[in-house]
């Protein structure tokens, strides 16, 4: 017996594992390399198809605007650019799709933004894909295929443009499906550590960067998550591995997360008001699913775009019921687990259909961006079994186990034309690059201008930290009779559009927010229930119905404007005194007015009559009293001071993280502050402060009042997060139901 050939066996074994893994790595590595290459070119310009319209302008502008203000906080930022104060959606700073905007500015951090984004998706993908123990080629080309029907490289390929118009949705799904990736690789590793504090990571960042996207995720998440945990019962170290993965998320929810989380969604005006929502017109597939989704496309490119977006779902729900039938181990369990997903949403898609009550709830097609990673691979794996089939029958198998394990060519010859490949796919995009012009109403692709009217605005309320608080500027062109009234949101959207392209700038919100213009309306899915329904009964029209996300005035009330802090009212049409004109921009027939208020509340308003109200009708129908002096009276829910006297020198100073008071009294004093109240709002008192704050407490139903005594130097923090004071923001929500803000009639 040769005993040397034998000891050599195993070694040879492991040098062409070894050489078998390095030519895999250098298959992938190329691959992910050229697809950079390729998406790279692919966003270079003319393409544009890059946050666009108001959506676009919120989460660029968005970004940029929260930074300016932003401190180290673990939790929601505070936007001093919209709705009095109120939190801002999504965390940019926490982005990858969103920070190199912060970092670099336009255009280069917009095109690294979605670069950013595009590789995320695509590692993801691949890295899940090699969990359901999937071979390397079938890995590789689901990784290519996702980012490429869910980003804007080219008008046939793109699902639905809500990626379009904010990244993040991208960064978040992919962050969910490399969540479950994790639990999968935490029960086949050495050392579970790692994995856990790897997944707890993901859990944390969820919460704190887009939390609004977890409700989107936890259907897929714990479906598919249970289903891997539960494959692995039995097993050898089961119960400590999955304490492990699961005891850090289950204790951090327990201790806070859970309530912060129920607390953004609840306190909410499309949890109290959902009955006031409304999809415009009748209900539409085109938000159901990327099968039935309207293409952002022109001519004969939009019905290929159907076909794409169709075969898309078709397939991946094919390849998933395939993969539960002959799929092995981790593969089959994923599978019927996204199965039971499938049917869920389905169900939820015609309750939606069927039901105008959930019309407040998110459309399902975001539900469904959460399964798009698994119709990715499990499309592409029934493409691998179906051609892997023809290639046995033509004799050309050889080939297809060639390109499955990544070793078709030399290492360097197939990592040369990888690139190649990628470069070729960049550039034939390139060629035909995914274009707004021509596929809205007018070209809103451009950045806006700066007008006469911003100018205006900028120099008279600009906001920056450490500057005073100048005021406010509220929309209220576009309305209409209180018969046309359900459709006035999307006829201000579409005027917006000629008002875009006569003046270069829409006049509102966002559009606004580039050039550090505060406004009162806000664009924010977690409007605040009690701002909602200041605005909406007292600055509304009609039956005050609006979309979920949307808070905009549409009718001049001065004294109540005034104590919100406005200083200056854009309109369509003449307002009549004491509001004097500032501004008019005229184009054909359309015209924008800026007029300025008399008197703004700059923090300043220190009335000295309390008025008790028993609920949140009292309120309204108090402050909707033409009488009514804001700056004299203001409703409280309780009484904290006895007798009060005008505060003097009261300033109000926009600080990182809040607003700075400086005030003095010689008793007691109330200061209104055109500030949203909130529970999660911290008060620091600053060393020089001498004064005493008596209390911070709910004003005039959405306002804050600060009662004081001496001098005070205070700064206001809005606060909410998972780590500190977890409840505050459920705590409002549990007070304005007590309070019967959800009773309100809908006109007072």
């Amino acid at each position: 017996m040769n005993h040397n050939k034998l000891l050599s066996e195993p070694s040879r074994a492991a040098a062409t594992n070894r050489k078998v893994r390095s030519h895999q790595n250098l298959f992938v590595a190329s691959n992910f390399l050229a697809f950079l290459v390729a998406s790279g070119i692919a966003f270079l310009p003319p393409a544009n198809f890059f946050m666009f319209g108001l959506d676009g302008e919120m989460n660029r502008n968005g970004a940029t605007q929260l930074t300016r203000f932003a401190t180290a906080f673990p939790g929601m930022l505070a936007t001093p650019f919209e709705g009095m104060g109120t939190i801002f959606q999504h965390n940019s700073i926490l982005a990858p799709s969103l920070l190199p905007i912060v970092l670099f500015g336009e255009p280069f951090g917009v095109w690294l933004g979605y670069l950013a984004c595009a590789a995320l998706i695509f590692f993801s993908t691949y890295y899940f894909a090699r969990t359901l123990l999937l071979d390397v080629g079938i890995c590789v080309l689901a990784a290519w295929a996702l980012p490429i029907l869910c980003l804007p490289y080219h008008q046939i390929f793109i699902t639905y443009p809500v990626n379009a118009i904010n990244p993040i949705g991208g960064d978040t799904f992919s962050m969910g499906i490399l969540a479950l990736a994790l639990i999968a690789r935490g029960y086949v590793v050495r050392h579970v550590y790692p994995v856990a504090a790897a997944l707890f990571g993901i859990v944390v960042w969820l919460f704190l960067a887009n939390p609004i996207w977890i409700p989107v995720l936890v259907l897929v998440l714990s479906t598919v998550g249970i289903g891997i945990v539960v494959s692995h019962f039995g097993e050898k170290g089961f119960w400590f591995r999955t304490s492990c993965l699961i005891l850090p998320t289950a204790i951090f929810g327990a201790l806070g997360g859970g309530a912060y989380l129920l607390g953004l969604f609840f306190n909410t005006a499309a949890s109290i008001f959902a009955h006031e929502m409304y999809l415009p017109g009748s209900f539409s597939w085109s938000v159901v699913s990327a099968a039935t989704a309207t293409a952002f496309a022109a001519g004969s490119n939009q019905i290929l775009s159907h076909i794409v977006g169709g075969s898309f779902v078709v397939a991946g729900i094919a390849g998933t019921f395939l993969g539960a039938i002959r799929g092995r181990s981790i593969l089959r369990t994923v599978a019927r687990s996204v199965l039971v997903v499938v049917c869920v949403f389905w169900i939820y898609c015609f309750v939606y259909s069927a039901a105008p009550f959930m019309w407040a709830w998110p459309y399902p097609i975001y539900f469904e961006m959460a399964l798009w990673p698994f119709y990715a691979i499990f499309g592409t794996y029934l493409f691998h079994t179906i051609v892997a089939g023809l290639c046995r029958k033509l004799g050309l198998q050889a080939w297809w186990m060639g390109f499955r394990s990544g070793l078709q060519a030399q290492p360097f010859r197939l990592a040369a034309t990888v690139l190649f490949v990628g470069f070729i796919i960049g550039a034939a995009f390139a060629s035909d690059p995914l274009v707004l012009r021509g596929l809205l109403p007018v070209n809103i692709d451009k950045k806006p201008m700066d007008t006469e009217i911003t100018r205006r605005l900028q120099a008279a309320i600009g906001i920056a930290p450490n500057a005073p608080f100048r005021g406010y500027v509220v929309n209220v062109t576009g309305r209409t009779s209180k018969v046309n009234a359900e459709a006035r949101w999307y006829k201000v959207l579409n005027q917006g559009y000629e008002a875009f392209g006569a003046f270069g700038n829409v006049h509102t919100a966002a559009f606004l927010w580039r050039f550090g213009i505060p406004t009162l309306e806000q664009y924010n899915e977690l409007a605040e229930p009690a701002y909602y329904a200041v605005i909406t009964r007292l600055l509304g029209e009609g039956d005050n119905r609006q979309v979920r996300n949307v808070v905009i005035a549409a009718r001049e009330n001065v004294p109540v404007m005034q104590s919100l802090g406005v200083r200056y009212i854009i309109s369509d049409q003449p307002v009549p005194a004491p509001a004097h004109l500032a501004e008019k921009m005229s184009s054909g027939e359309l015209e924008h007015y800026l007029y300025e208020l008399p008197d703004p509340n700059l923090g300043n308003y220190s009335p000295t009559e309390i008025r008790i109200a028993r609920d949140a009708t009292a309120v309204l129908r108090l402050m909707s009293d033409p009488g009514f002096d804001f700056r004299k009276s203001v409703v409280l829910d309780h009484v904290s001071a006895q007798r009060l006297q005008p505060a003097r020198e009261a300033t109000l100073t926009l600080v990182r993280g809040g607003w700075r008071i400086r005030a003095s009294s010689a008793g007691t004093s109330l200061l209104l502050l055109p500030v949203q109240f909130s529970g999660c709002l911290a008060l620091e008192e600053e060393p020089s402060s001498k004064g005493r704050v008596v209390s911070v407490q709910r004003a005039n139903l959405a306002s804050t009042a600060l009662i004081f005594s001496g001098d005070i130097d205070v700064t206001l923090s809005l606060r909410v997060s998972p780590f500190w004071k977890p409840h505050c923001r459920l705590e409002d929500a549990q007070d304005v139901k007590a309070y019967g803000l959800a009773k309100i009639p809908a006109v007072l």
